[in-house]
């Protein structure tokens, strides 16, 4: 679909779900990437009715952050074989949201988040002109501001993705133009840009491995190639302006009332990075000179094998 074949612009909010738990408990906020934002997530889930609340909350705020544009939100489910989990959540397809309503769409639990992404995106390419990613533990948007997110989006034809929680250029340890991303994947793209990617790959990128132990592969195949592969196609990665409301909200940083600062401070981008490349170089150091290195390099004491 494009603009033009309809008198009203078309957006689908897709948010992933998974109602598997517990999941990793994480007190506060963190900063990470490069530049350093606040994005690694508080998060505590502990079982279904957590995430059923988020799913609510997301309900709530999809009205709100939607105006006067059309808005669809669709849950992609993640299925994990919770089958009462699945019926209640069913219970909302279907259900009217302004302009827009509910979609629930189930699919195999694999890939995480940026599989569902992949999957919503493929599905409904043709029936929206644009898309916005997020999590399940992730809200986005303050309210009337989708317009105001599409039309900056549109403020050039070369963007292809805005980010609503800043852009990064590493992974893990490693920094570099082929790492550079959207945090999350959340934020905003059209049908234009993703028919651009899928007609060259076939789908958004993502790991297609089961295994939640492979975090290492999820993340560098998920999270960092779903917008860099739009990078890489000659598009840019834009990320909302200062100015703009904060767009993200971490679920147990709203659950405790908590509105901390995407932005870190200059002591305090400072006072991490010095802990983080003070910890790193104790690794390091311990890496390469084991005790039994070191008496053996030292004093000759140690056999290097046994026989």
């Amino acid at each position: 679909m494009t603009e033009s074949s309809s008198l009203i612009r078309k957006t689908a909010l897709i948010v992933a779900v998974s109602f598997s738990y517990p999941r990793t408990y994480r007190p506060k906020t963190l900063l990470t990437g490069h530049p350093l934002l606040r994005t690694l997530h508080a998060q505590s889930v502990h079982n279904v009715a957590d995430i059923q609340c988020m799913i609510l909350e997301h309900i709530s705020r999809a009205i709100r952050f939607s105006g006067d544009e059309y808005l669809d939100l669709i849950f992609v489910n993640n299925d994990v074989g919770n089958a009462s989990a699945n019926a209640w959540l069913n219970l909302f397809h279907g259900l009217q949201l302004g302009l827009g309503r509910v979609i629930v769409c189930v699919r195999e639990n694999a890939g995480w988040s940026y599989g569902a992404y992949s999957y919503a995106s493929k599905l409904f390419l043709k029936d929206y002109d644009y898309f916005v990613f997020t999590e399940d533990d992730v809200y986005v948007g303050s309210p009337g501001t989708l317009s105001k997110c599409i039309n900056y989006f549109n403020l050039s034809a070369s963007n292809g993705f805005l980010s609503f929680q800043g852009l990064s250029s590493s992974s893990f340890d490693d920094v570099g133009p082929s790492y550079f991303h959207a945090r999350g994947g959340v934020g905003l793209t059209s049908a234009r840009v993703l028919c651009a990617v899928q007609d060259l790959y076939g789908r958004m990128p993502y790991f297609d491995g089961h295994s939640s132990s492979e975090y290492y592969h999820i993340i560098r195949q998920g999270e960092v190639a779903f917008t860099n592969v739009i990078f890489r196609l000659g598009f840019e990665i834009v990320q909302i302006p200062r100015y703009f409301p904060p767009l993200v909200q971490y679920d147990y940083d709203f659950r405790r009332n908590i509105n901390s600062s995407l932005y870190p401070g200059r002591l305090e981008s400072f006072l991490h990075l010095s802990l983080y490349h003070s910890r790193r170089f104790c690794y390091l150091l311990y890496s390469h000179f084991s005790i039994a290195s070191t008496l053996r390099r030292l004093f000759g004491l140690i056999p290097s094998s046994s026989k």
